[in-house]
Formats: C-alpha cells, sequence, structure tokens
C-alpha cells in the first residue's frame, strides 16, 4: 500500500511540475503577444502620434489609449493629474 501511495505521489508531482511549465509559457507567450502587438501599433501610428502630440521625440499622455484599457468611468490620466 505504501508503494502505491509513493507512485501516486510522484505522478501527482510530475504532472503539477509540467502544469506549472506550461503555465509559464502560457504567460509568457501572453506577455510577448502584448509587447508584439503594442510595438506594431506604435509603428503603423507613429505618424498619427507625432502629429497629436507635436512632434517627433515629444510624448505626452494625449495617445495613451492606444496602449492602454480603461475602465468604464475611471477617469483618463491626463484628466486625473497622473
Amino acid at each position: 500500500m505504501e508503494e502505491s501511495s509513493r507512485e501516486l505521489d510522484v505522478h501527482c508531482r510530475l504532472i503539477l511540475v509540467l502544469y506549472f511549465f506550461n503555465l509559464q509559457g502560457f504567460l509568457f507567450a501572453q506577455l510577448l503577444g502584448g509587447v508584439v502587438g503594442a510595438g506594431l501599433v506604435y509603428t503603423n501610428y507613429l505618424h498619427a502620434i507625432d502629429i497629436v502630440e507635436g512632434g517627433r521625440h515629444i510624448r505626452t499622455l494625449n495617445t495613451a489609449g492606444l496602449f492602454a484599457t480603461y475602465a468604464v468611468g475611471s477617469p483618463h490620466p491626463r484628466s486625473a493629474g497622473i
């Protein structure tokens, strides 16, 4: 009985370790996808962002809505003074 308990313990640990590494890979893929997506949006709208912001190397919070999601009813960072 003790031997089968050890086998079950080893299998459960193996499943948990594999799940943990799979979860890490998934989280990394989500993060990488978000960064790549933001880079593509920035590259695609670079000229328009320059026009709205007022120059090539000027960045304010005027275009922050392109790269962030705000909850309904929450103030925009620019109007909140952040």
